[in-house]
């Protein structure tokens, strides 16, 4: 097999045509990019000394709230793919930690809405805001058209790798252990 130098792409799995080393450039781009992004989630994870599973809660929290929809435990055993049991354990040690509180549903005492808090907010603009803004400048370059382009491209793409992802491993309920 040859090797790749800086720029060129192997053809490992690709032809040598230009369209196929347009088409693996591409997804070296898409690889490059992910391994930014995985750097960038570690060392946040470590800056706000939580784990992903934290990350992503009060993201889901955050989303959910300024989108006026309810975040349950369930939805979030759904969503992180965990027990009920692990979901518990998630949520109480964010709510020890000030970054959501778990609210009794105003109709159904036996249901629980999750919000995040303030401090949840003010945790993530501070070490995510610059990065964010330089993501939304690179993003507001494109013309629309171009914008088009790639969020096509990038929605195709996430549904291919899903469709492959279930099957290898189809998608589950989490039990209720």
């Amino acid at each position: 097999m040859k090797r790749s130098g800086p720029g060129e792409v192997s053809s490992y799995w690709y032809g040598t045509g230009v369209d196929e080393q347009a088409a693996a450039s591409v997804l070296q781009a898409l690889r490059t990019y992910r391994a930014a992004e995985m750097d960038l989630r570690r060392r946040t994870r470590t800056s706000m000394r939580m784990t992903d599973n934290e990350m992503l809660v009060i993201g889901l929290a955050t989303r959910r709230a300024r989108s006026g929809q309810e975040l349950q435990p369930r939805d979030v055993a759904l969503a992180l793919g965990l027990t009920p049991a692990s979901v518990t354990g998630l949520l109480d040690k964010l709510e020890r930690s000030g970054h959501i509180e778990r609210l009794p549903h105003p109709t159904d005492r036996r249901r629980q809405r999750i919000l995040p808090t303030r401090l949840a907010d003010v945790d993530v603009r501070a070490t995510l805001g610059s990065v964010h803004e330089g993501m939304m400048s690179v993003a507001r370059s494109l013309s629309s058209s171009q914008a088009a382009v790639i969020s096509t491209f990038l929605q195709q793409m996430t549904e291919a790798v899903t469709a492959h992802a279930q099957e290898i491993d189809p998608p589950s309920e989490p039990s209720a252990a």
